[in-house]
């Protein structure tokens, strides 16, 4: 139950970032709570079951426990991020599922480094590499409000019949002033 967890943490953060679900591990039960929309669920279920399956980083000599099955023909890849981590896992996980199920390679980020890694056979790691590159190099995504700075706000007036300002009464009707 450990490794689900993490250092401080981070694995169960990760991984409810990149599954979308709630994910909670009761210790003294050694259960693992899932909660969420069923497609979350089950995503959160197979990177649960892939952290619990795989050997201890050191029984296997290194690896981290990225293993997307093990044998012959798998290999991996790590790549820059770019900044673009939030923009490849998408809203919910949304992207990278959609970028596994396409590939069939397992994707994985890194927030700390900054980096992509991809397991798969050769086939399956080209296209993922080719797929995630394509939304490195359109840059990460800059969410800008109304007045054209991030996080600058610019108060917008609603105007009533007549161009004048609309007040709403008690009674839910509105009264309108004219200009």
């Amino acid at each position: 139950l450990g490794r689900i967890i993490g250092r401080g943490g981070e694995t169960i953060r990760r991984l409810q970032e990149e599954s979308g679900a709630r994910i909670q591990v009761e210790r003294d039960s050694s259960r693992v709570l899932i909660k969420g929309e069923a497609d979350k669920v089950e995503r959160a279920k197979e990177l649960v079951l892939d952290i619990v399956n795989s050997p201890p980083p050191n029984a296997s000599g290194g690896g981290g426990g990225f293993k997307p099955g093990g044998g012959a023909g798998y290999i991996k890849h790590n790549m820059a991020a770019g900044g673009c981590e939030g923009k490849i896992i998408g809203k919910g996980g949304e992207s990278i599922r959609d970028l596994c199920q396409r590939t069939g390679a397992k994707i994985q980020i890194d927030k700390d480094s900054a980096s992509v890694m991809i397991a798969g056979t050769q086939a399956q790691v080209d296209e993922a590499i080719k797929l995630v590159q394509a939304i490195i190099d359109e840059g990460p995504t800059v969410y800008m409000r109304p007045g054209g700075q991030p996080g600058a706000e610019q108060q917008q007036q609603q105007r009533g019949p007549g161009g004048g300002g609309a007040a709403y009464g008690g009674g839910g009707g509105a009264v309108y002033g004219g200009a």
